[in-house]
């Protein structure tokens, strides 16, 4: 192991939850830049543990937090998949920057990374619309283009809310989500087949129940409102336009709408002036790049686009 890893806790932003957040310092040298996580849905920090591993044999030191709803972040199962009875998403945002805020005071004003995957990408770009002097950049892996039915997606979060409970599990919505998922793959052997062609990995999925549960209405909701808000076109003017972006996403991967989506979002970027934006499309990757069975591939673009703004930093 190329860390040492500590675990810590802190109060949500909700006042009702612990936070549960880990530190992850390089065991051969000191810290040359942080990299703070964002984990995707239905998952936990653990599961990138070995992509943490890479990162701190190569100097950076790692920071991250389950969200509401995920990992160690929950008193019970119930719990799962919930963030709030309302403003959940909001939430979500100001106990990433409770982290953000936590990993300054130990590492000091070395340079500031986030990662963010799939919901972990959302969730960092409604940050950014608020908070991005924070950061000297950002890695956004498996992330969204703009979808003309969240709004109706929203509503209908809402009548399920309605009529079954803000804690109510909706398998329609899921289905809507997921349920297509696996249409472009051959010989499937689970319904998670979409996420990565590592079967192992899969196979631990499925067997996990702190990654296969269902979200709650409440948290689907929170979910389509904080896609529309960063896909809306005013969230390009809340940015700062000099900001380092790295979009990562694979060809096969359905949430990103097999990279047109994602190219959607990087054109968006481009138009409005983001000069530090780039782009990788990993031809045959699945949703999780750092879980891919070229995933030493796709750690090498990472830290070498990390490695290359860290330089810039030092200079």
């Amino acid at each position: 192991m190329n860390f040492t890893r500590s675990e810590h806790s802190f109060l949500s932003s909700n006042g009702v939850d612990n936070i549960a957040y880990y530190i992850y310092t390089p065991n051969k040298c000191k810290a040359k830049a942080l990299i703070q996580i964002s984990h995707g849905m239905c998952e936990y920090v653990k599961r990138y543990e070995d992509f943490i591993d890479y990162l701190c044999g190569l100097g950076y030191a790692v920071i991250a937090n389950d969200h509401l709803g995920h990992g160690n972040s929950v008193s019970s199962d119930n719990d799962l998949g919930f963030f709030a009875l309302e403003h959940g998403w909001i939430y979500l945002i100001k106990d990433l920057r409770k982290t953000f805020l936590i990993g300054r005071s130990l590492f000091g004003r070395i340079p500031h990374y986030f990662v963010g995957h799939s919901m972990g990408s959302i969730i960092v770009r409604c940050y950014l619309a608020k908070y991005s002097s924070d950061t000297d950049g950002a890695v956004l892996i498996g992330t969204v283009g703009k979808n003309p039915a969240v709004g109706a997606a929203v509503l209908y979060a809402d009548s399920e809310i309605v009529l079954h409970g803000v804690k109510s599990r909706s398998r329609k919505i899921n289905h809507m989500l997921f349920g297509m998922s696996n249409r472009r793959i051959d010989d499937k052997r689970t319904e998670f087949d979409w996420l990565t062609r590592d079967e192992k990995i899969v196979a631990d999925y499925v067997a996990d129940k702190k990654c296969n549960f269902i979200f709650t209405s409440s948290a689907f909701r929170d979910l389509f409102i904080m896609v529309d808000y960063c896909t809306d076109r005013s969230w390009y003017s809340k940015v700062r336009h000099d900001i380092p972006l790295f979009i990562a996403a694979g060809t096969d991967d359905p949430v990103g709408n097999y990279g047109k989506g994602v190219m959607q979002f990087y054109k968006g970027l481009r138009a409005h002036g983001f000069t530090e934006a780039e782009l990788l499309l990993c031809d045959g990757c699945r949703h999780e790049l750092v879980n891919e069975i070229n995933r030493l591939e796709i750690y090498g673009e990472i830290s070498g686009w990390l490695d290359k703004r860290v330089k810039c930093t030092e200079n």
